[in-house]
């Protein structure tokens, strides 16, 4: 009777989990039924429990970071904190070294386990065994002992794929907890919109109306901690990029405008946690992941330096034809061959009327229309004549193009406009030295 009981109430228990909290409080109680099918026992309920979000890169770091015994003694490390510092004791007082250790997922099971293993033989059943002509201390002296333990043995290589399969799981079952999540709530790091929904509706606002690209949703991992980080470089008036440190929010701002540093920089170690493919692989960056390939990577392979936009290596497309140039200096030069003397240099124009300028004669050549006098042409020779004709190469009257649809590029990817200089600037954007 009391095993039927127990069953049945384990069984009420599981579909429990699944009912709304209306149904739960509509029915505070449920009967349990005895073996001839009478009334049993009344059986409490449970309220549901709400779904526990997969751990952070704090909380990862914290069961990481626990006192464990050293592998050969009594004493304790911590071993994230305290890991140099466990290192140089197997060296100095155990003349043991562990093989890359930078591959270990997790170096608190790793000796955890090595330290059950070594109970049941010597170091030399499990280590490779080296001779040195030196102390730990650099003395000299012939033919000292030192032992290796790395995944030249089988069971330690198959201990360290082991801890790395599990400490992929946590992390993709973190990603997928952030792609499936639609109660994000967070204040947008650039204006006073509330991003709510999913974290990838977060990041493409983000991209779409600030120019901020972290990348796909899918290709990243801990977005909160991600955007919280941004948040404190900004706040510190410190570059995302490149890290130089400003005196004011206005010359930050125009910085990462004029240099497309609003994106990561592919060579900054301390944002690799926030990418899956730094994860692919154990104890290997995406950049050594990506030398190991057999060849380049082709169009459709994706690399972590991809995710960071490369529109400064754009080549820079003339105004009024189809010439390239990689410097602004060099199409200028070229404009003022080919185009009656037509340059960006010495404009005395504000940034933003450079901006719309550029724009407004791209929609009009576009267009086959003139930008100074507006007429239309059947054809692009036509407008060419026209242009040089009537000696239309130069900058029409500013009410033409200060208008403010000509802020939106006519060409998305015009590496033109990046090279912009403000005529009213006059001095160089103050840094603050490293």
């Amino acid at each position: 009777m009391l095993g039927a009981l127990a069953a049945l109430d384990a069984g009420v228990s599981d579909v429990e989990e699944t009912e709304t909290e209306s149904t739960i409080f509509a029915d505070t109680t449920t009967c349990a039924m005895d073996l001839e099918g009478s009334m049993g026992m009344l059986v409490p309920l449970s309220f549901p429990q709400k779904q526990k979000a997969p751990k952070n890169t704090k909380e990862l770091f914290e069961d990481d970071d626990v006192a464990v015994d050293c592998l050969l003694c009594k004493l304790e490390f911590k071993m994230e904190s305290e890991q140099k510092i466990f290192l140089k004791h197997l060296f100095t007082d155990h003349r043991l070294v562990i093989g890359d250790v930078n591959q270990v997922a997790s170096l608190k099971s790793y000796v955890k386990f090595w330290k059950a293993r070594f109970q049941s033989g010597p170091l030399e059943e499990f280590c490779s065994v080296m001779k040195m002509d030196t102390t730990p201390d650099g003395e000299y002296s012939k033919d000292e002992v030192y032992f290796m333990l790395s995944d030249i043995l089988p069971e330690d290589k198959q201990l360290r794929e082991g801890l790395q399969r599990k400490r992929l799981n946590v992390i993709l079952e973190r990603q997928k907890f952030e792609r499936e999540d639609k109660t994000y709530s967070q204040d947008c790091l650039f204006c006073r919109k509330k991003l709510e929904g999913t974290r990838a509706d977060a990041l493409e606002h983000l991209a779409e109306y600030h120019n901020l690209n972290l990348g796909r949703s899918d290709n990243l991992v801990f977005i909160d901690e991600l955007l919280e980080q941004i948040h404190l470089r900004l706040q510190n008036l410190r570059c995302l990029f490149c890290n130089n440190q400003f005196y004011e929010k206005r010359a930050l701002s125009e910085h990462m405008r004029k240099k497309q540093h609003k994106c990561i920089n592919p060579e900054d170690t301390e944002m690799d946690k926030y990418f899956i493919v730094n994860y692919l692989e154990i104890g290997k960056s995406w950049k050594e992941v990506e030398e190991e390939q057999d060849g380049p990577l082709g169009p459709e392979d994706e690399s972590w330096s991809d995710w960071c936009d490369d529109e400064a290596e754009s080549p820079l497309v003339c105004l009024f034809c189809d010439h390239q140039s990689k410097h602004l200096h060099a199409l200028n030069c070229h404009s003022q061959v080919q185009h009656n003397g037509f340059t960006l240099d010495n404009l005395n124009l504000s940034f933003y009327l450079q901006v719309k300028l550029v724009n407004y004669i791209r929609r009009q050549v576009y267009l086959n229309a003139c930008p100074v006098c507006n007429e239309s042409f059947d054809c692009k020779s036509s407008l060419d004549e026209h242009l040089l004709s009537a000696q239309h190469y130069t900058v029409p009257d500013v009410s033409l193009f200060d208008q403010p649809q000509f802020f939106f590029p006519t060409y998305e990817n015009d590496a033109v406009l990046s090279q912009l200089e403000d005529a009213n600037d006059g001095v160089e954007v103050p840094v603050v030295p490293e």
